[in-house]
């Protein structure tokens, strides 16, 4: 599906073949004619800035996979991490250690095939400033964001029956429940390299290729 940039770009293309390829100067279309000649040079945001040491640290927890058979207590989870600039940010999102299956990692698996399932929210803050199209040359509502990132895996309450898919929905909308809720969610789904040699044992009772 193409994103509203690009429909907005199909529009001014549609726009400019309809016009002849001819565009005052200085007009939405004429920017934008400008743009794709190269004379005219699309403006770039400035950056956030960059996370501090701190944020940086990745604190150990373990999760129970949802491609993995329940096994009860430490023996069925693995171990992984999670950023504390993401984990500060868990409870203004409505979010908690048990229903992102958060627990202490001691007796817990350990394997570099492991990459958890993950779901990101992008948090648009401050105040709304305007902005003009270094294409078009049109003003713009802007606010600056980030986006946090949070490995889940079953719920330690309902970890007999939870899915991967109906895990991701609760969360979901537990962020968009959130007094702030996110402007956008995005998800990875839960993935183990399985090829020969893997370690990471048998999936959903297949055996790992020798």
């Amino acid at each position: 599906m193409p994103t509203r940039r690009q429909q907005a770009y199909s529009f001014l293309e549609k726009a400019l073949k309809l016009a002849g390829g001819d565009a005052a100067v200085g007009s939405t279309l004429g920017n934008y004619k400008a743009f794709k000649a190269g004379t005219r040079k699309k403006s770039k945001q400035t950056a956030n800035p960059a996370l501090t040491p701190q944020q940086r640290i990745r604190d150990a927890i373990a999760l129970a996979p949802f491609n993995k058979p329940v096994v009860a207590g430490a023996t069925g989870r693995y171990e992984t991490t999670i950023t504390r600039f993401s984990s500060t940010q868990m409870t203004s999102l409505g979010l908690s250690d048990a229903e992102l299956g958060y627990t202490g990692t001691t007796g817990v698996n350990s394997s570099s095939d492991f990459f958890p399932a993950m779901i990101r929210a992008s948090v648009r803050t401050g105040t709304a400033t305007s902005k003009i199209s270094g294409i078009t040359g049109r003003t713009y509502s802007y606010k600056d964001g980030r986006t946090y990132s949070f490995p889940f895996g079953r719920s330690t309450a309902t970890i007999a029956t939870d899915t991967e898919e109906g895990r991701r929905a609760f969360l979901t909308n537990e962020m968009k429940s959130a007094t702030t809720p996110p402007s956008s969610v995005g998800y990875e789904p839960e993935v183990w390299r399985y090829g020969v040699g893997s370690a990471a044992g048998d999936l959903n009772g297949v055996p790992a290729p020798a």
